[in-house]
C-alpha cells in the first residue's frame, strides 16, 4: 500500500509540474530551460518521499496526510497563481 501511495504521489507531482512548465504564463527563464526546471521541481517535491524511504518506522496516516497535504497545497498555489493572473 505504501509503495502505491508513493507512486501515485510521484505521478501526481509529475503531472502538476509538467502543466506548470508547459504553461504559457511562466517566465521566459522557465520556457527556455523546461527540462532543468522540470527536474528541479520534481526533486523538490520528492524530498518528502526520500525522507519517507529513509525513516523506516512510521504510521500510514501520517505519511498519507503529508503527501496529500503537500500535493493539495502545491495545486492550490498553482491555481492561485492563475487566479492572480486573470
Amino acid at each position: 500500500m505504501l509503495i502505491f501511495l508513493r507512486v501515485i504521489y510521484v505521478f501526481a507531482c509529475a503531472g502538476a509540474v509538467l502543466a506548470l512548465v508547459n504553461s504559457p504564463q511562466v517566465p521566459a527563464l522557465i520556457t527556455e530551460n523546461k527540462a532543468v526546471f522540470f527536474v528541479a521541481l520534481m526533486l523538490s517535491t520528492q524530498v518528502v518521499t526520500i525522507l519517507d524511504i529513509i525513516i523506516p518506522r512510521k504510521r500510514l496516516d501520517v505519511i498519507t496526510s503529508i503527501y496529500f497535504g503537500l500535493l493539495v497545497g502545491w495545486l492550490l498555489a498553482f491555481q492561485l497563481h492563475y487566479a492572480a493572473q486573470a
